[in-house]
């Protein structure tokens, strides 16, 4: 593939941007159905409206008329096949093909100048001892056993303080966690395709459709680079929280796309993905962490009452790296 000599000093900008509106545009919307079972038993507009008001506000409704099961640790797992199946419907309705060619779209406009792009924010990157730094510690925030970690801290607080939100919320992450990474793994190991730092050609990585499986695990790299894992793990993770935090969303919301963007651009500067990658691995964590927060979740308005501990989520940035202080206290 040709490729342009060079491009502007912009270039990098101009793709992060590109991926910015992808994240603020509807096709990471897919109009998901929502499932609880409480409006499902809604016998008027004003059940409805108690089920959907603001946390914080009364509401005239009793409890009882919003009232739905409580969480199970098991639901993390009981729920996958119809987290999946889901998926699947949402993607294929026909209002929603529109917003498939879109995605579809940006990720061929952004392979294009898929080894450019990587060569420029690889150079950026390791231009300074602190934005190298800066790039490693956000690469981990999109890793799984960080998250893991993360999510069983939740749990184990969560079951200490008999929170049932904070409960909720560790079983969604984990749901999501696994359903996404479900459809990533399936997708890596059809698609075959190179990671940026082992291509030693100008171009931007074989696509190898349907590698020998023994391959694939004796050099993952040589493969497993579409979609972005990480990116699925950590935006799926972000949309629960803002979910089940809705208090929070006026920083978390904005936050999050940050942290989003600054980790893709991480990810391409360490070699182990392409721009182009990205987009769908951010639409399956979104989906999946929409599905897993609007299914069978309890009455968050009511939770907020509950005698759970305090959570507060703050940004923190050091000189050796940046992220997300979680303070418990209860």
């Amino acid at each position: 593939m040709t490729h342009p000599a060079s491009l502007s000093k912009h270039s990098v900008s101009f793709f992060l941007f590109l991926l910015y509106a992808l994240l603020f545009e509807n096709a990471l919307s897919l109009p998901l159905k929502n499932n609880h079972s409480a409006i499902a038993a809604a016998d008027s507009l004003s059940d409805f409206r108690a089920l959907t008001a603001t946390p914080g506000v009364p509401s005239n409704k009793s409890n009882a008329a919003i009232e739905i099961e409580d969480v199970h640790w098991y639901s993390m797992v009981t729920k996958l096949p119809n987290d999946w199946y889901s998926f699947g419907k949402q993607t294929f309705r026909t209002q929603n093909l529109s917003t498939v060619a879109e995605l579809g779209a940006a990720t061929a406009a952004l392979a294009v100048f898929d080894h450019a792009t990587y060569t420029q924010t690889k150079d950026f990157l390791n231009s300074t001892p602190f934005l190298q730094h800066a790039s490693n510690y956000l690469v981990c925030a999109g890793d799984g056993r960080y998250h893991l970690a993360v999510i069983g801290g939740f749990a184990v607080i969560g079951w200490a303080a008999n929170s049932r939100r904070l409960l909720q919320t560790s079983s969604q992450l984990v749901e999501t966690f696994l359903a996404s990474g479900f459809v990533v793994q399936i997708l890596k190991h059809s698609t075959g395709r190179q990671s940026p730092i082992v291509v030693i050609r100008d171009d931007d990585g074989d696509w190898r459709l349907f590698p020998n499986q023994k391959q694939y695990q004796l050099h993952q790299s040589q493969y497993y680079s579409f979609p972005s894992g990480h990116l699925a793990t950590l935006v799926g993770s972000l949309t629960v929280l803002n979910e089940n935090y809705p208090e929070y969303r006026v920083w978390l919301t904005p936050a999050s796309y940050l942290l989003t963007g600054l980790v893709g651009a991480s990810l391409v500067g360490k070699g182990m993905h392409w721009y182009s990658d990205l987009p769908l691995g951010i639409a399956l964590g979104y989906s999946f962490g929409k599905i897993a927060s609007t299914s069978g979740s309890i009455n968050v308005s009511r939770s907020l009452g509950e005698n759970s501990p305090q959570i507060n989520f703050s940004p923190s940035f050091t000189l050796r790296g940046g992220g997300v202080d979680v303070n418990v206290a209860w």
